[in-house]
């Protein structure tokens, strides 16, 4: 699948889960989420890592994140970034795009990112920009990365073996 394509696809799917479960970030008993404090006034990047490595043996994985406020007129991009510093994924805001406040990126190989083995017991970092103005996050909101064995199908994305907390990496 191209690139772009796979992009679309992502985008597609963000979009729809976040107006049809506007709970999807909603955090499990067992959760380790914690909240995000509010970034720095003067902040067009921020980045979100594990606050402890990612467990191992995982197929895919997702991160729930809460949209944060930006300028309209800005740009507004993540990168997923590998332990050696290469990239794994990018997202790009469409220009067409009305999400809702809470979202949810999944990765697996084929649809989004690589093989997730490049994360097995290592940090995972995503990194938020945007073209102009500030980045502000929802300090109330939970940011969390979830871990689940296999690749998803479509009656399930696997079982979860492990919900590690989102932090700002400062």
């Amino acid at each position: 699948m191209n690139q772009n394509l796979r992009r679309l696809v992502l985008t597609l799917l963000v979009v729809a889960l976040a107006a049809s479960a506007g709970g999807c970030n909603a955090a499990s008993p067992d959760s380790k989420s914690v909240k995000a404090p509010t970034t720095p006034k003067s902040s067009g990047t921020v980045t979100f890592r594990t606050a402890e490595n990612a467990p191992e043996g995982f197929g895919n994985w997702e991160f729930s994140w809460a949209l944060p406020k930006f300028d309209p007129d800005a740009g507004l991009e993540y990168v997923v970034t590998q332990p050696d510093g290469t990239e794994y994924f990018k997202w790009v805001k469409p220009a067409v795009w009305n999400p809702g406040p809470l979202q949810r990126s999944d990765f697996s190989p084929g649809f989004a990112g690589g093989d997730p083995k490049v994360f097995y017991s290592k940090q995972i970092r995503i990194t938020f920009r945007a073209t102009k103005g500030d980045l502000v996050f929802d300090p109330n909101a939970k940011y969390e990365f979830t871990f689940r064995k296999g690749e998803p199908t479509k009656e399930s994305k696997g079982a979860t073996i492990g919900i590690v907390a989102a932090v700002v990496d400062k």
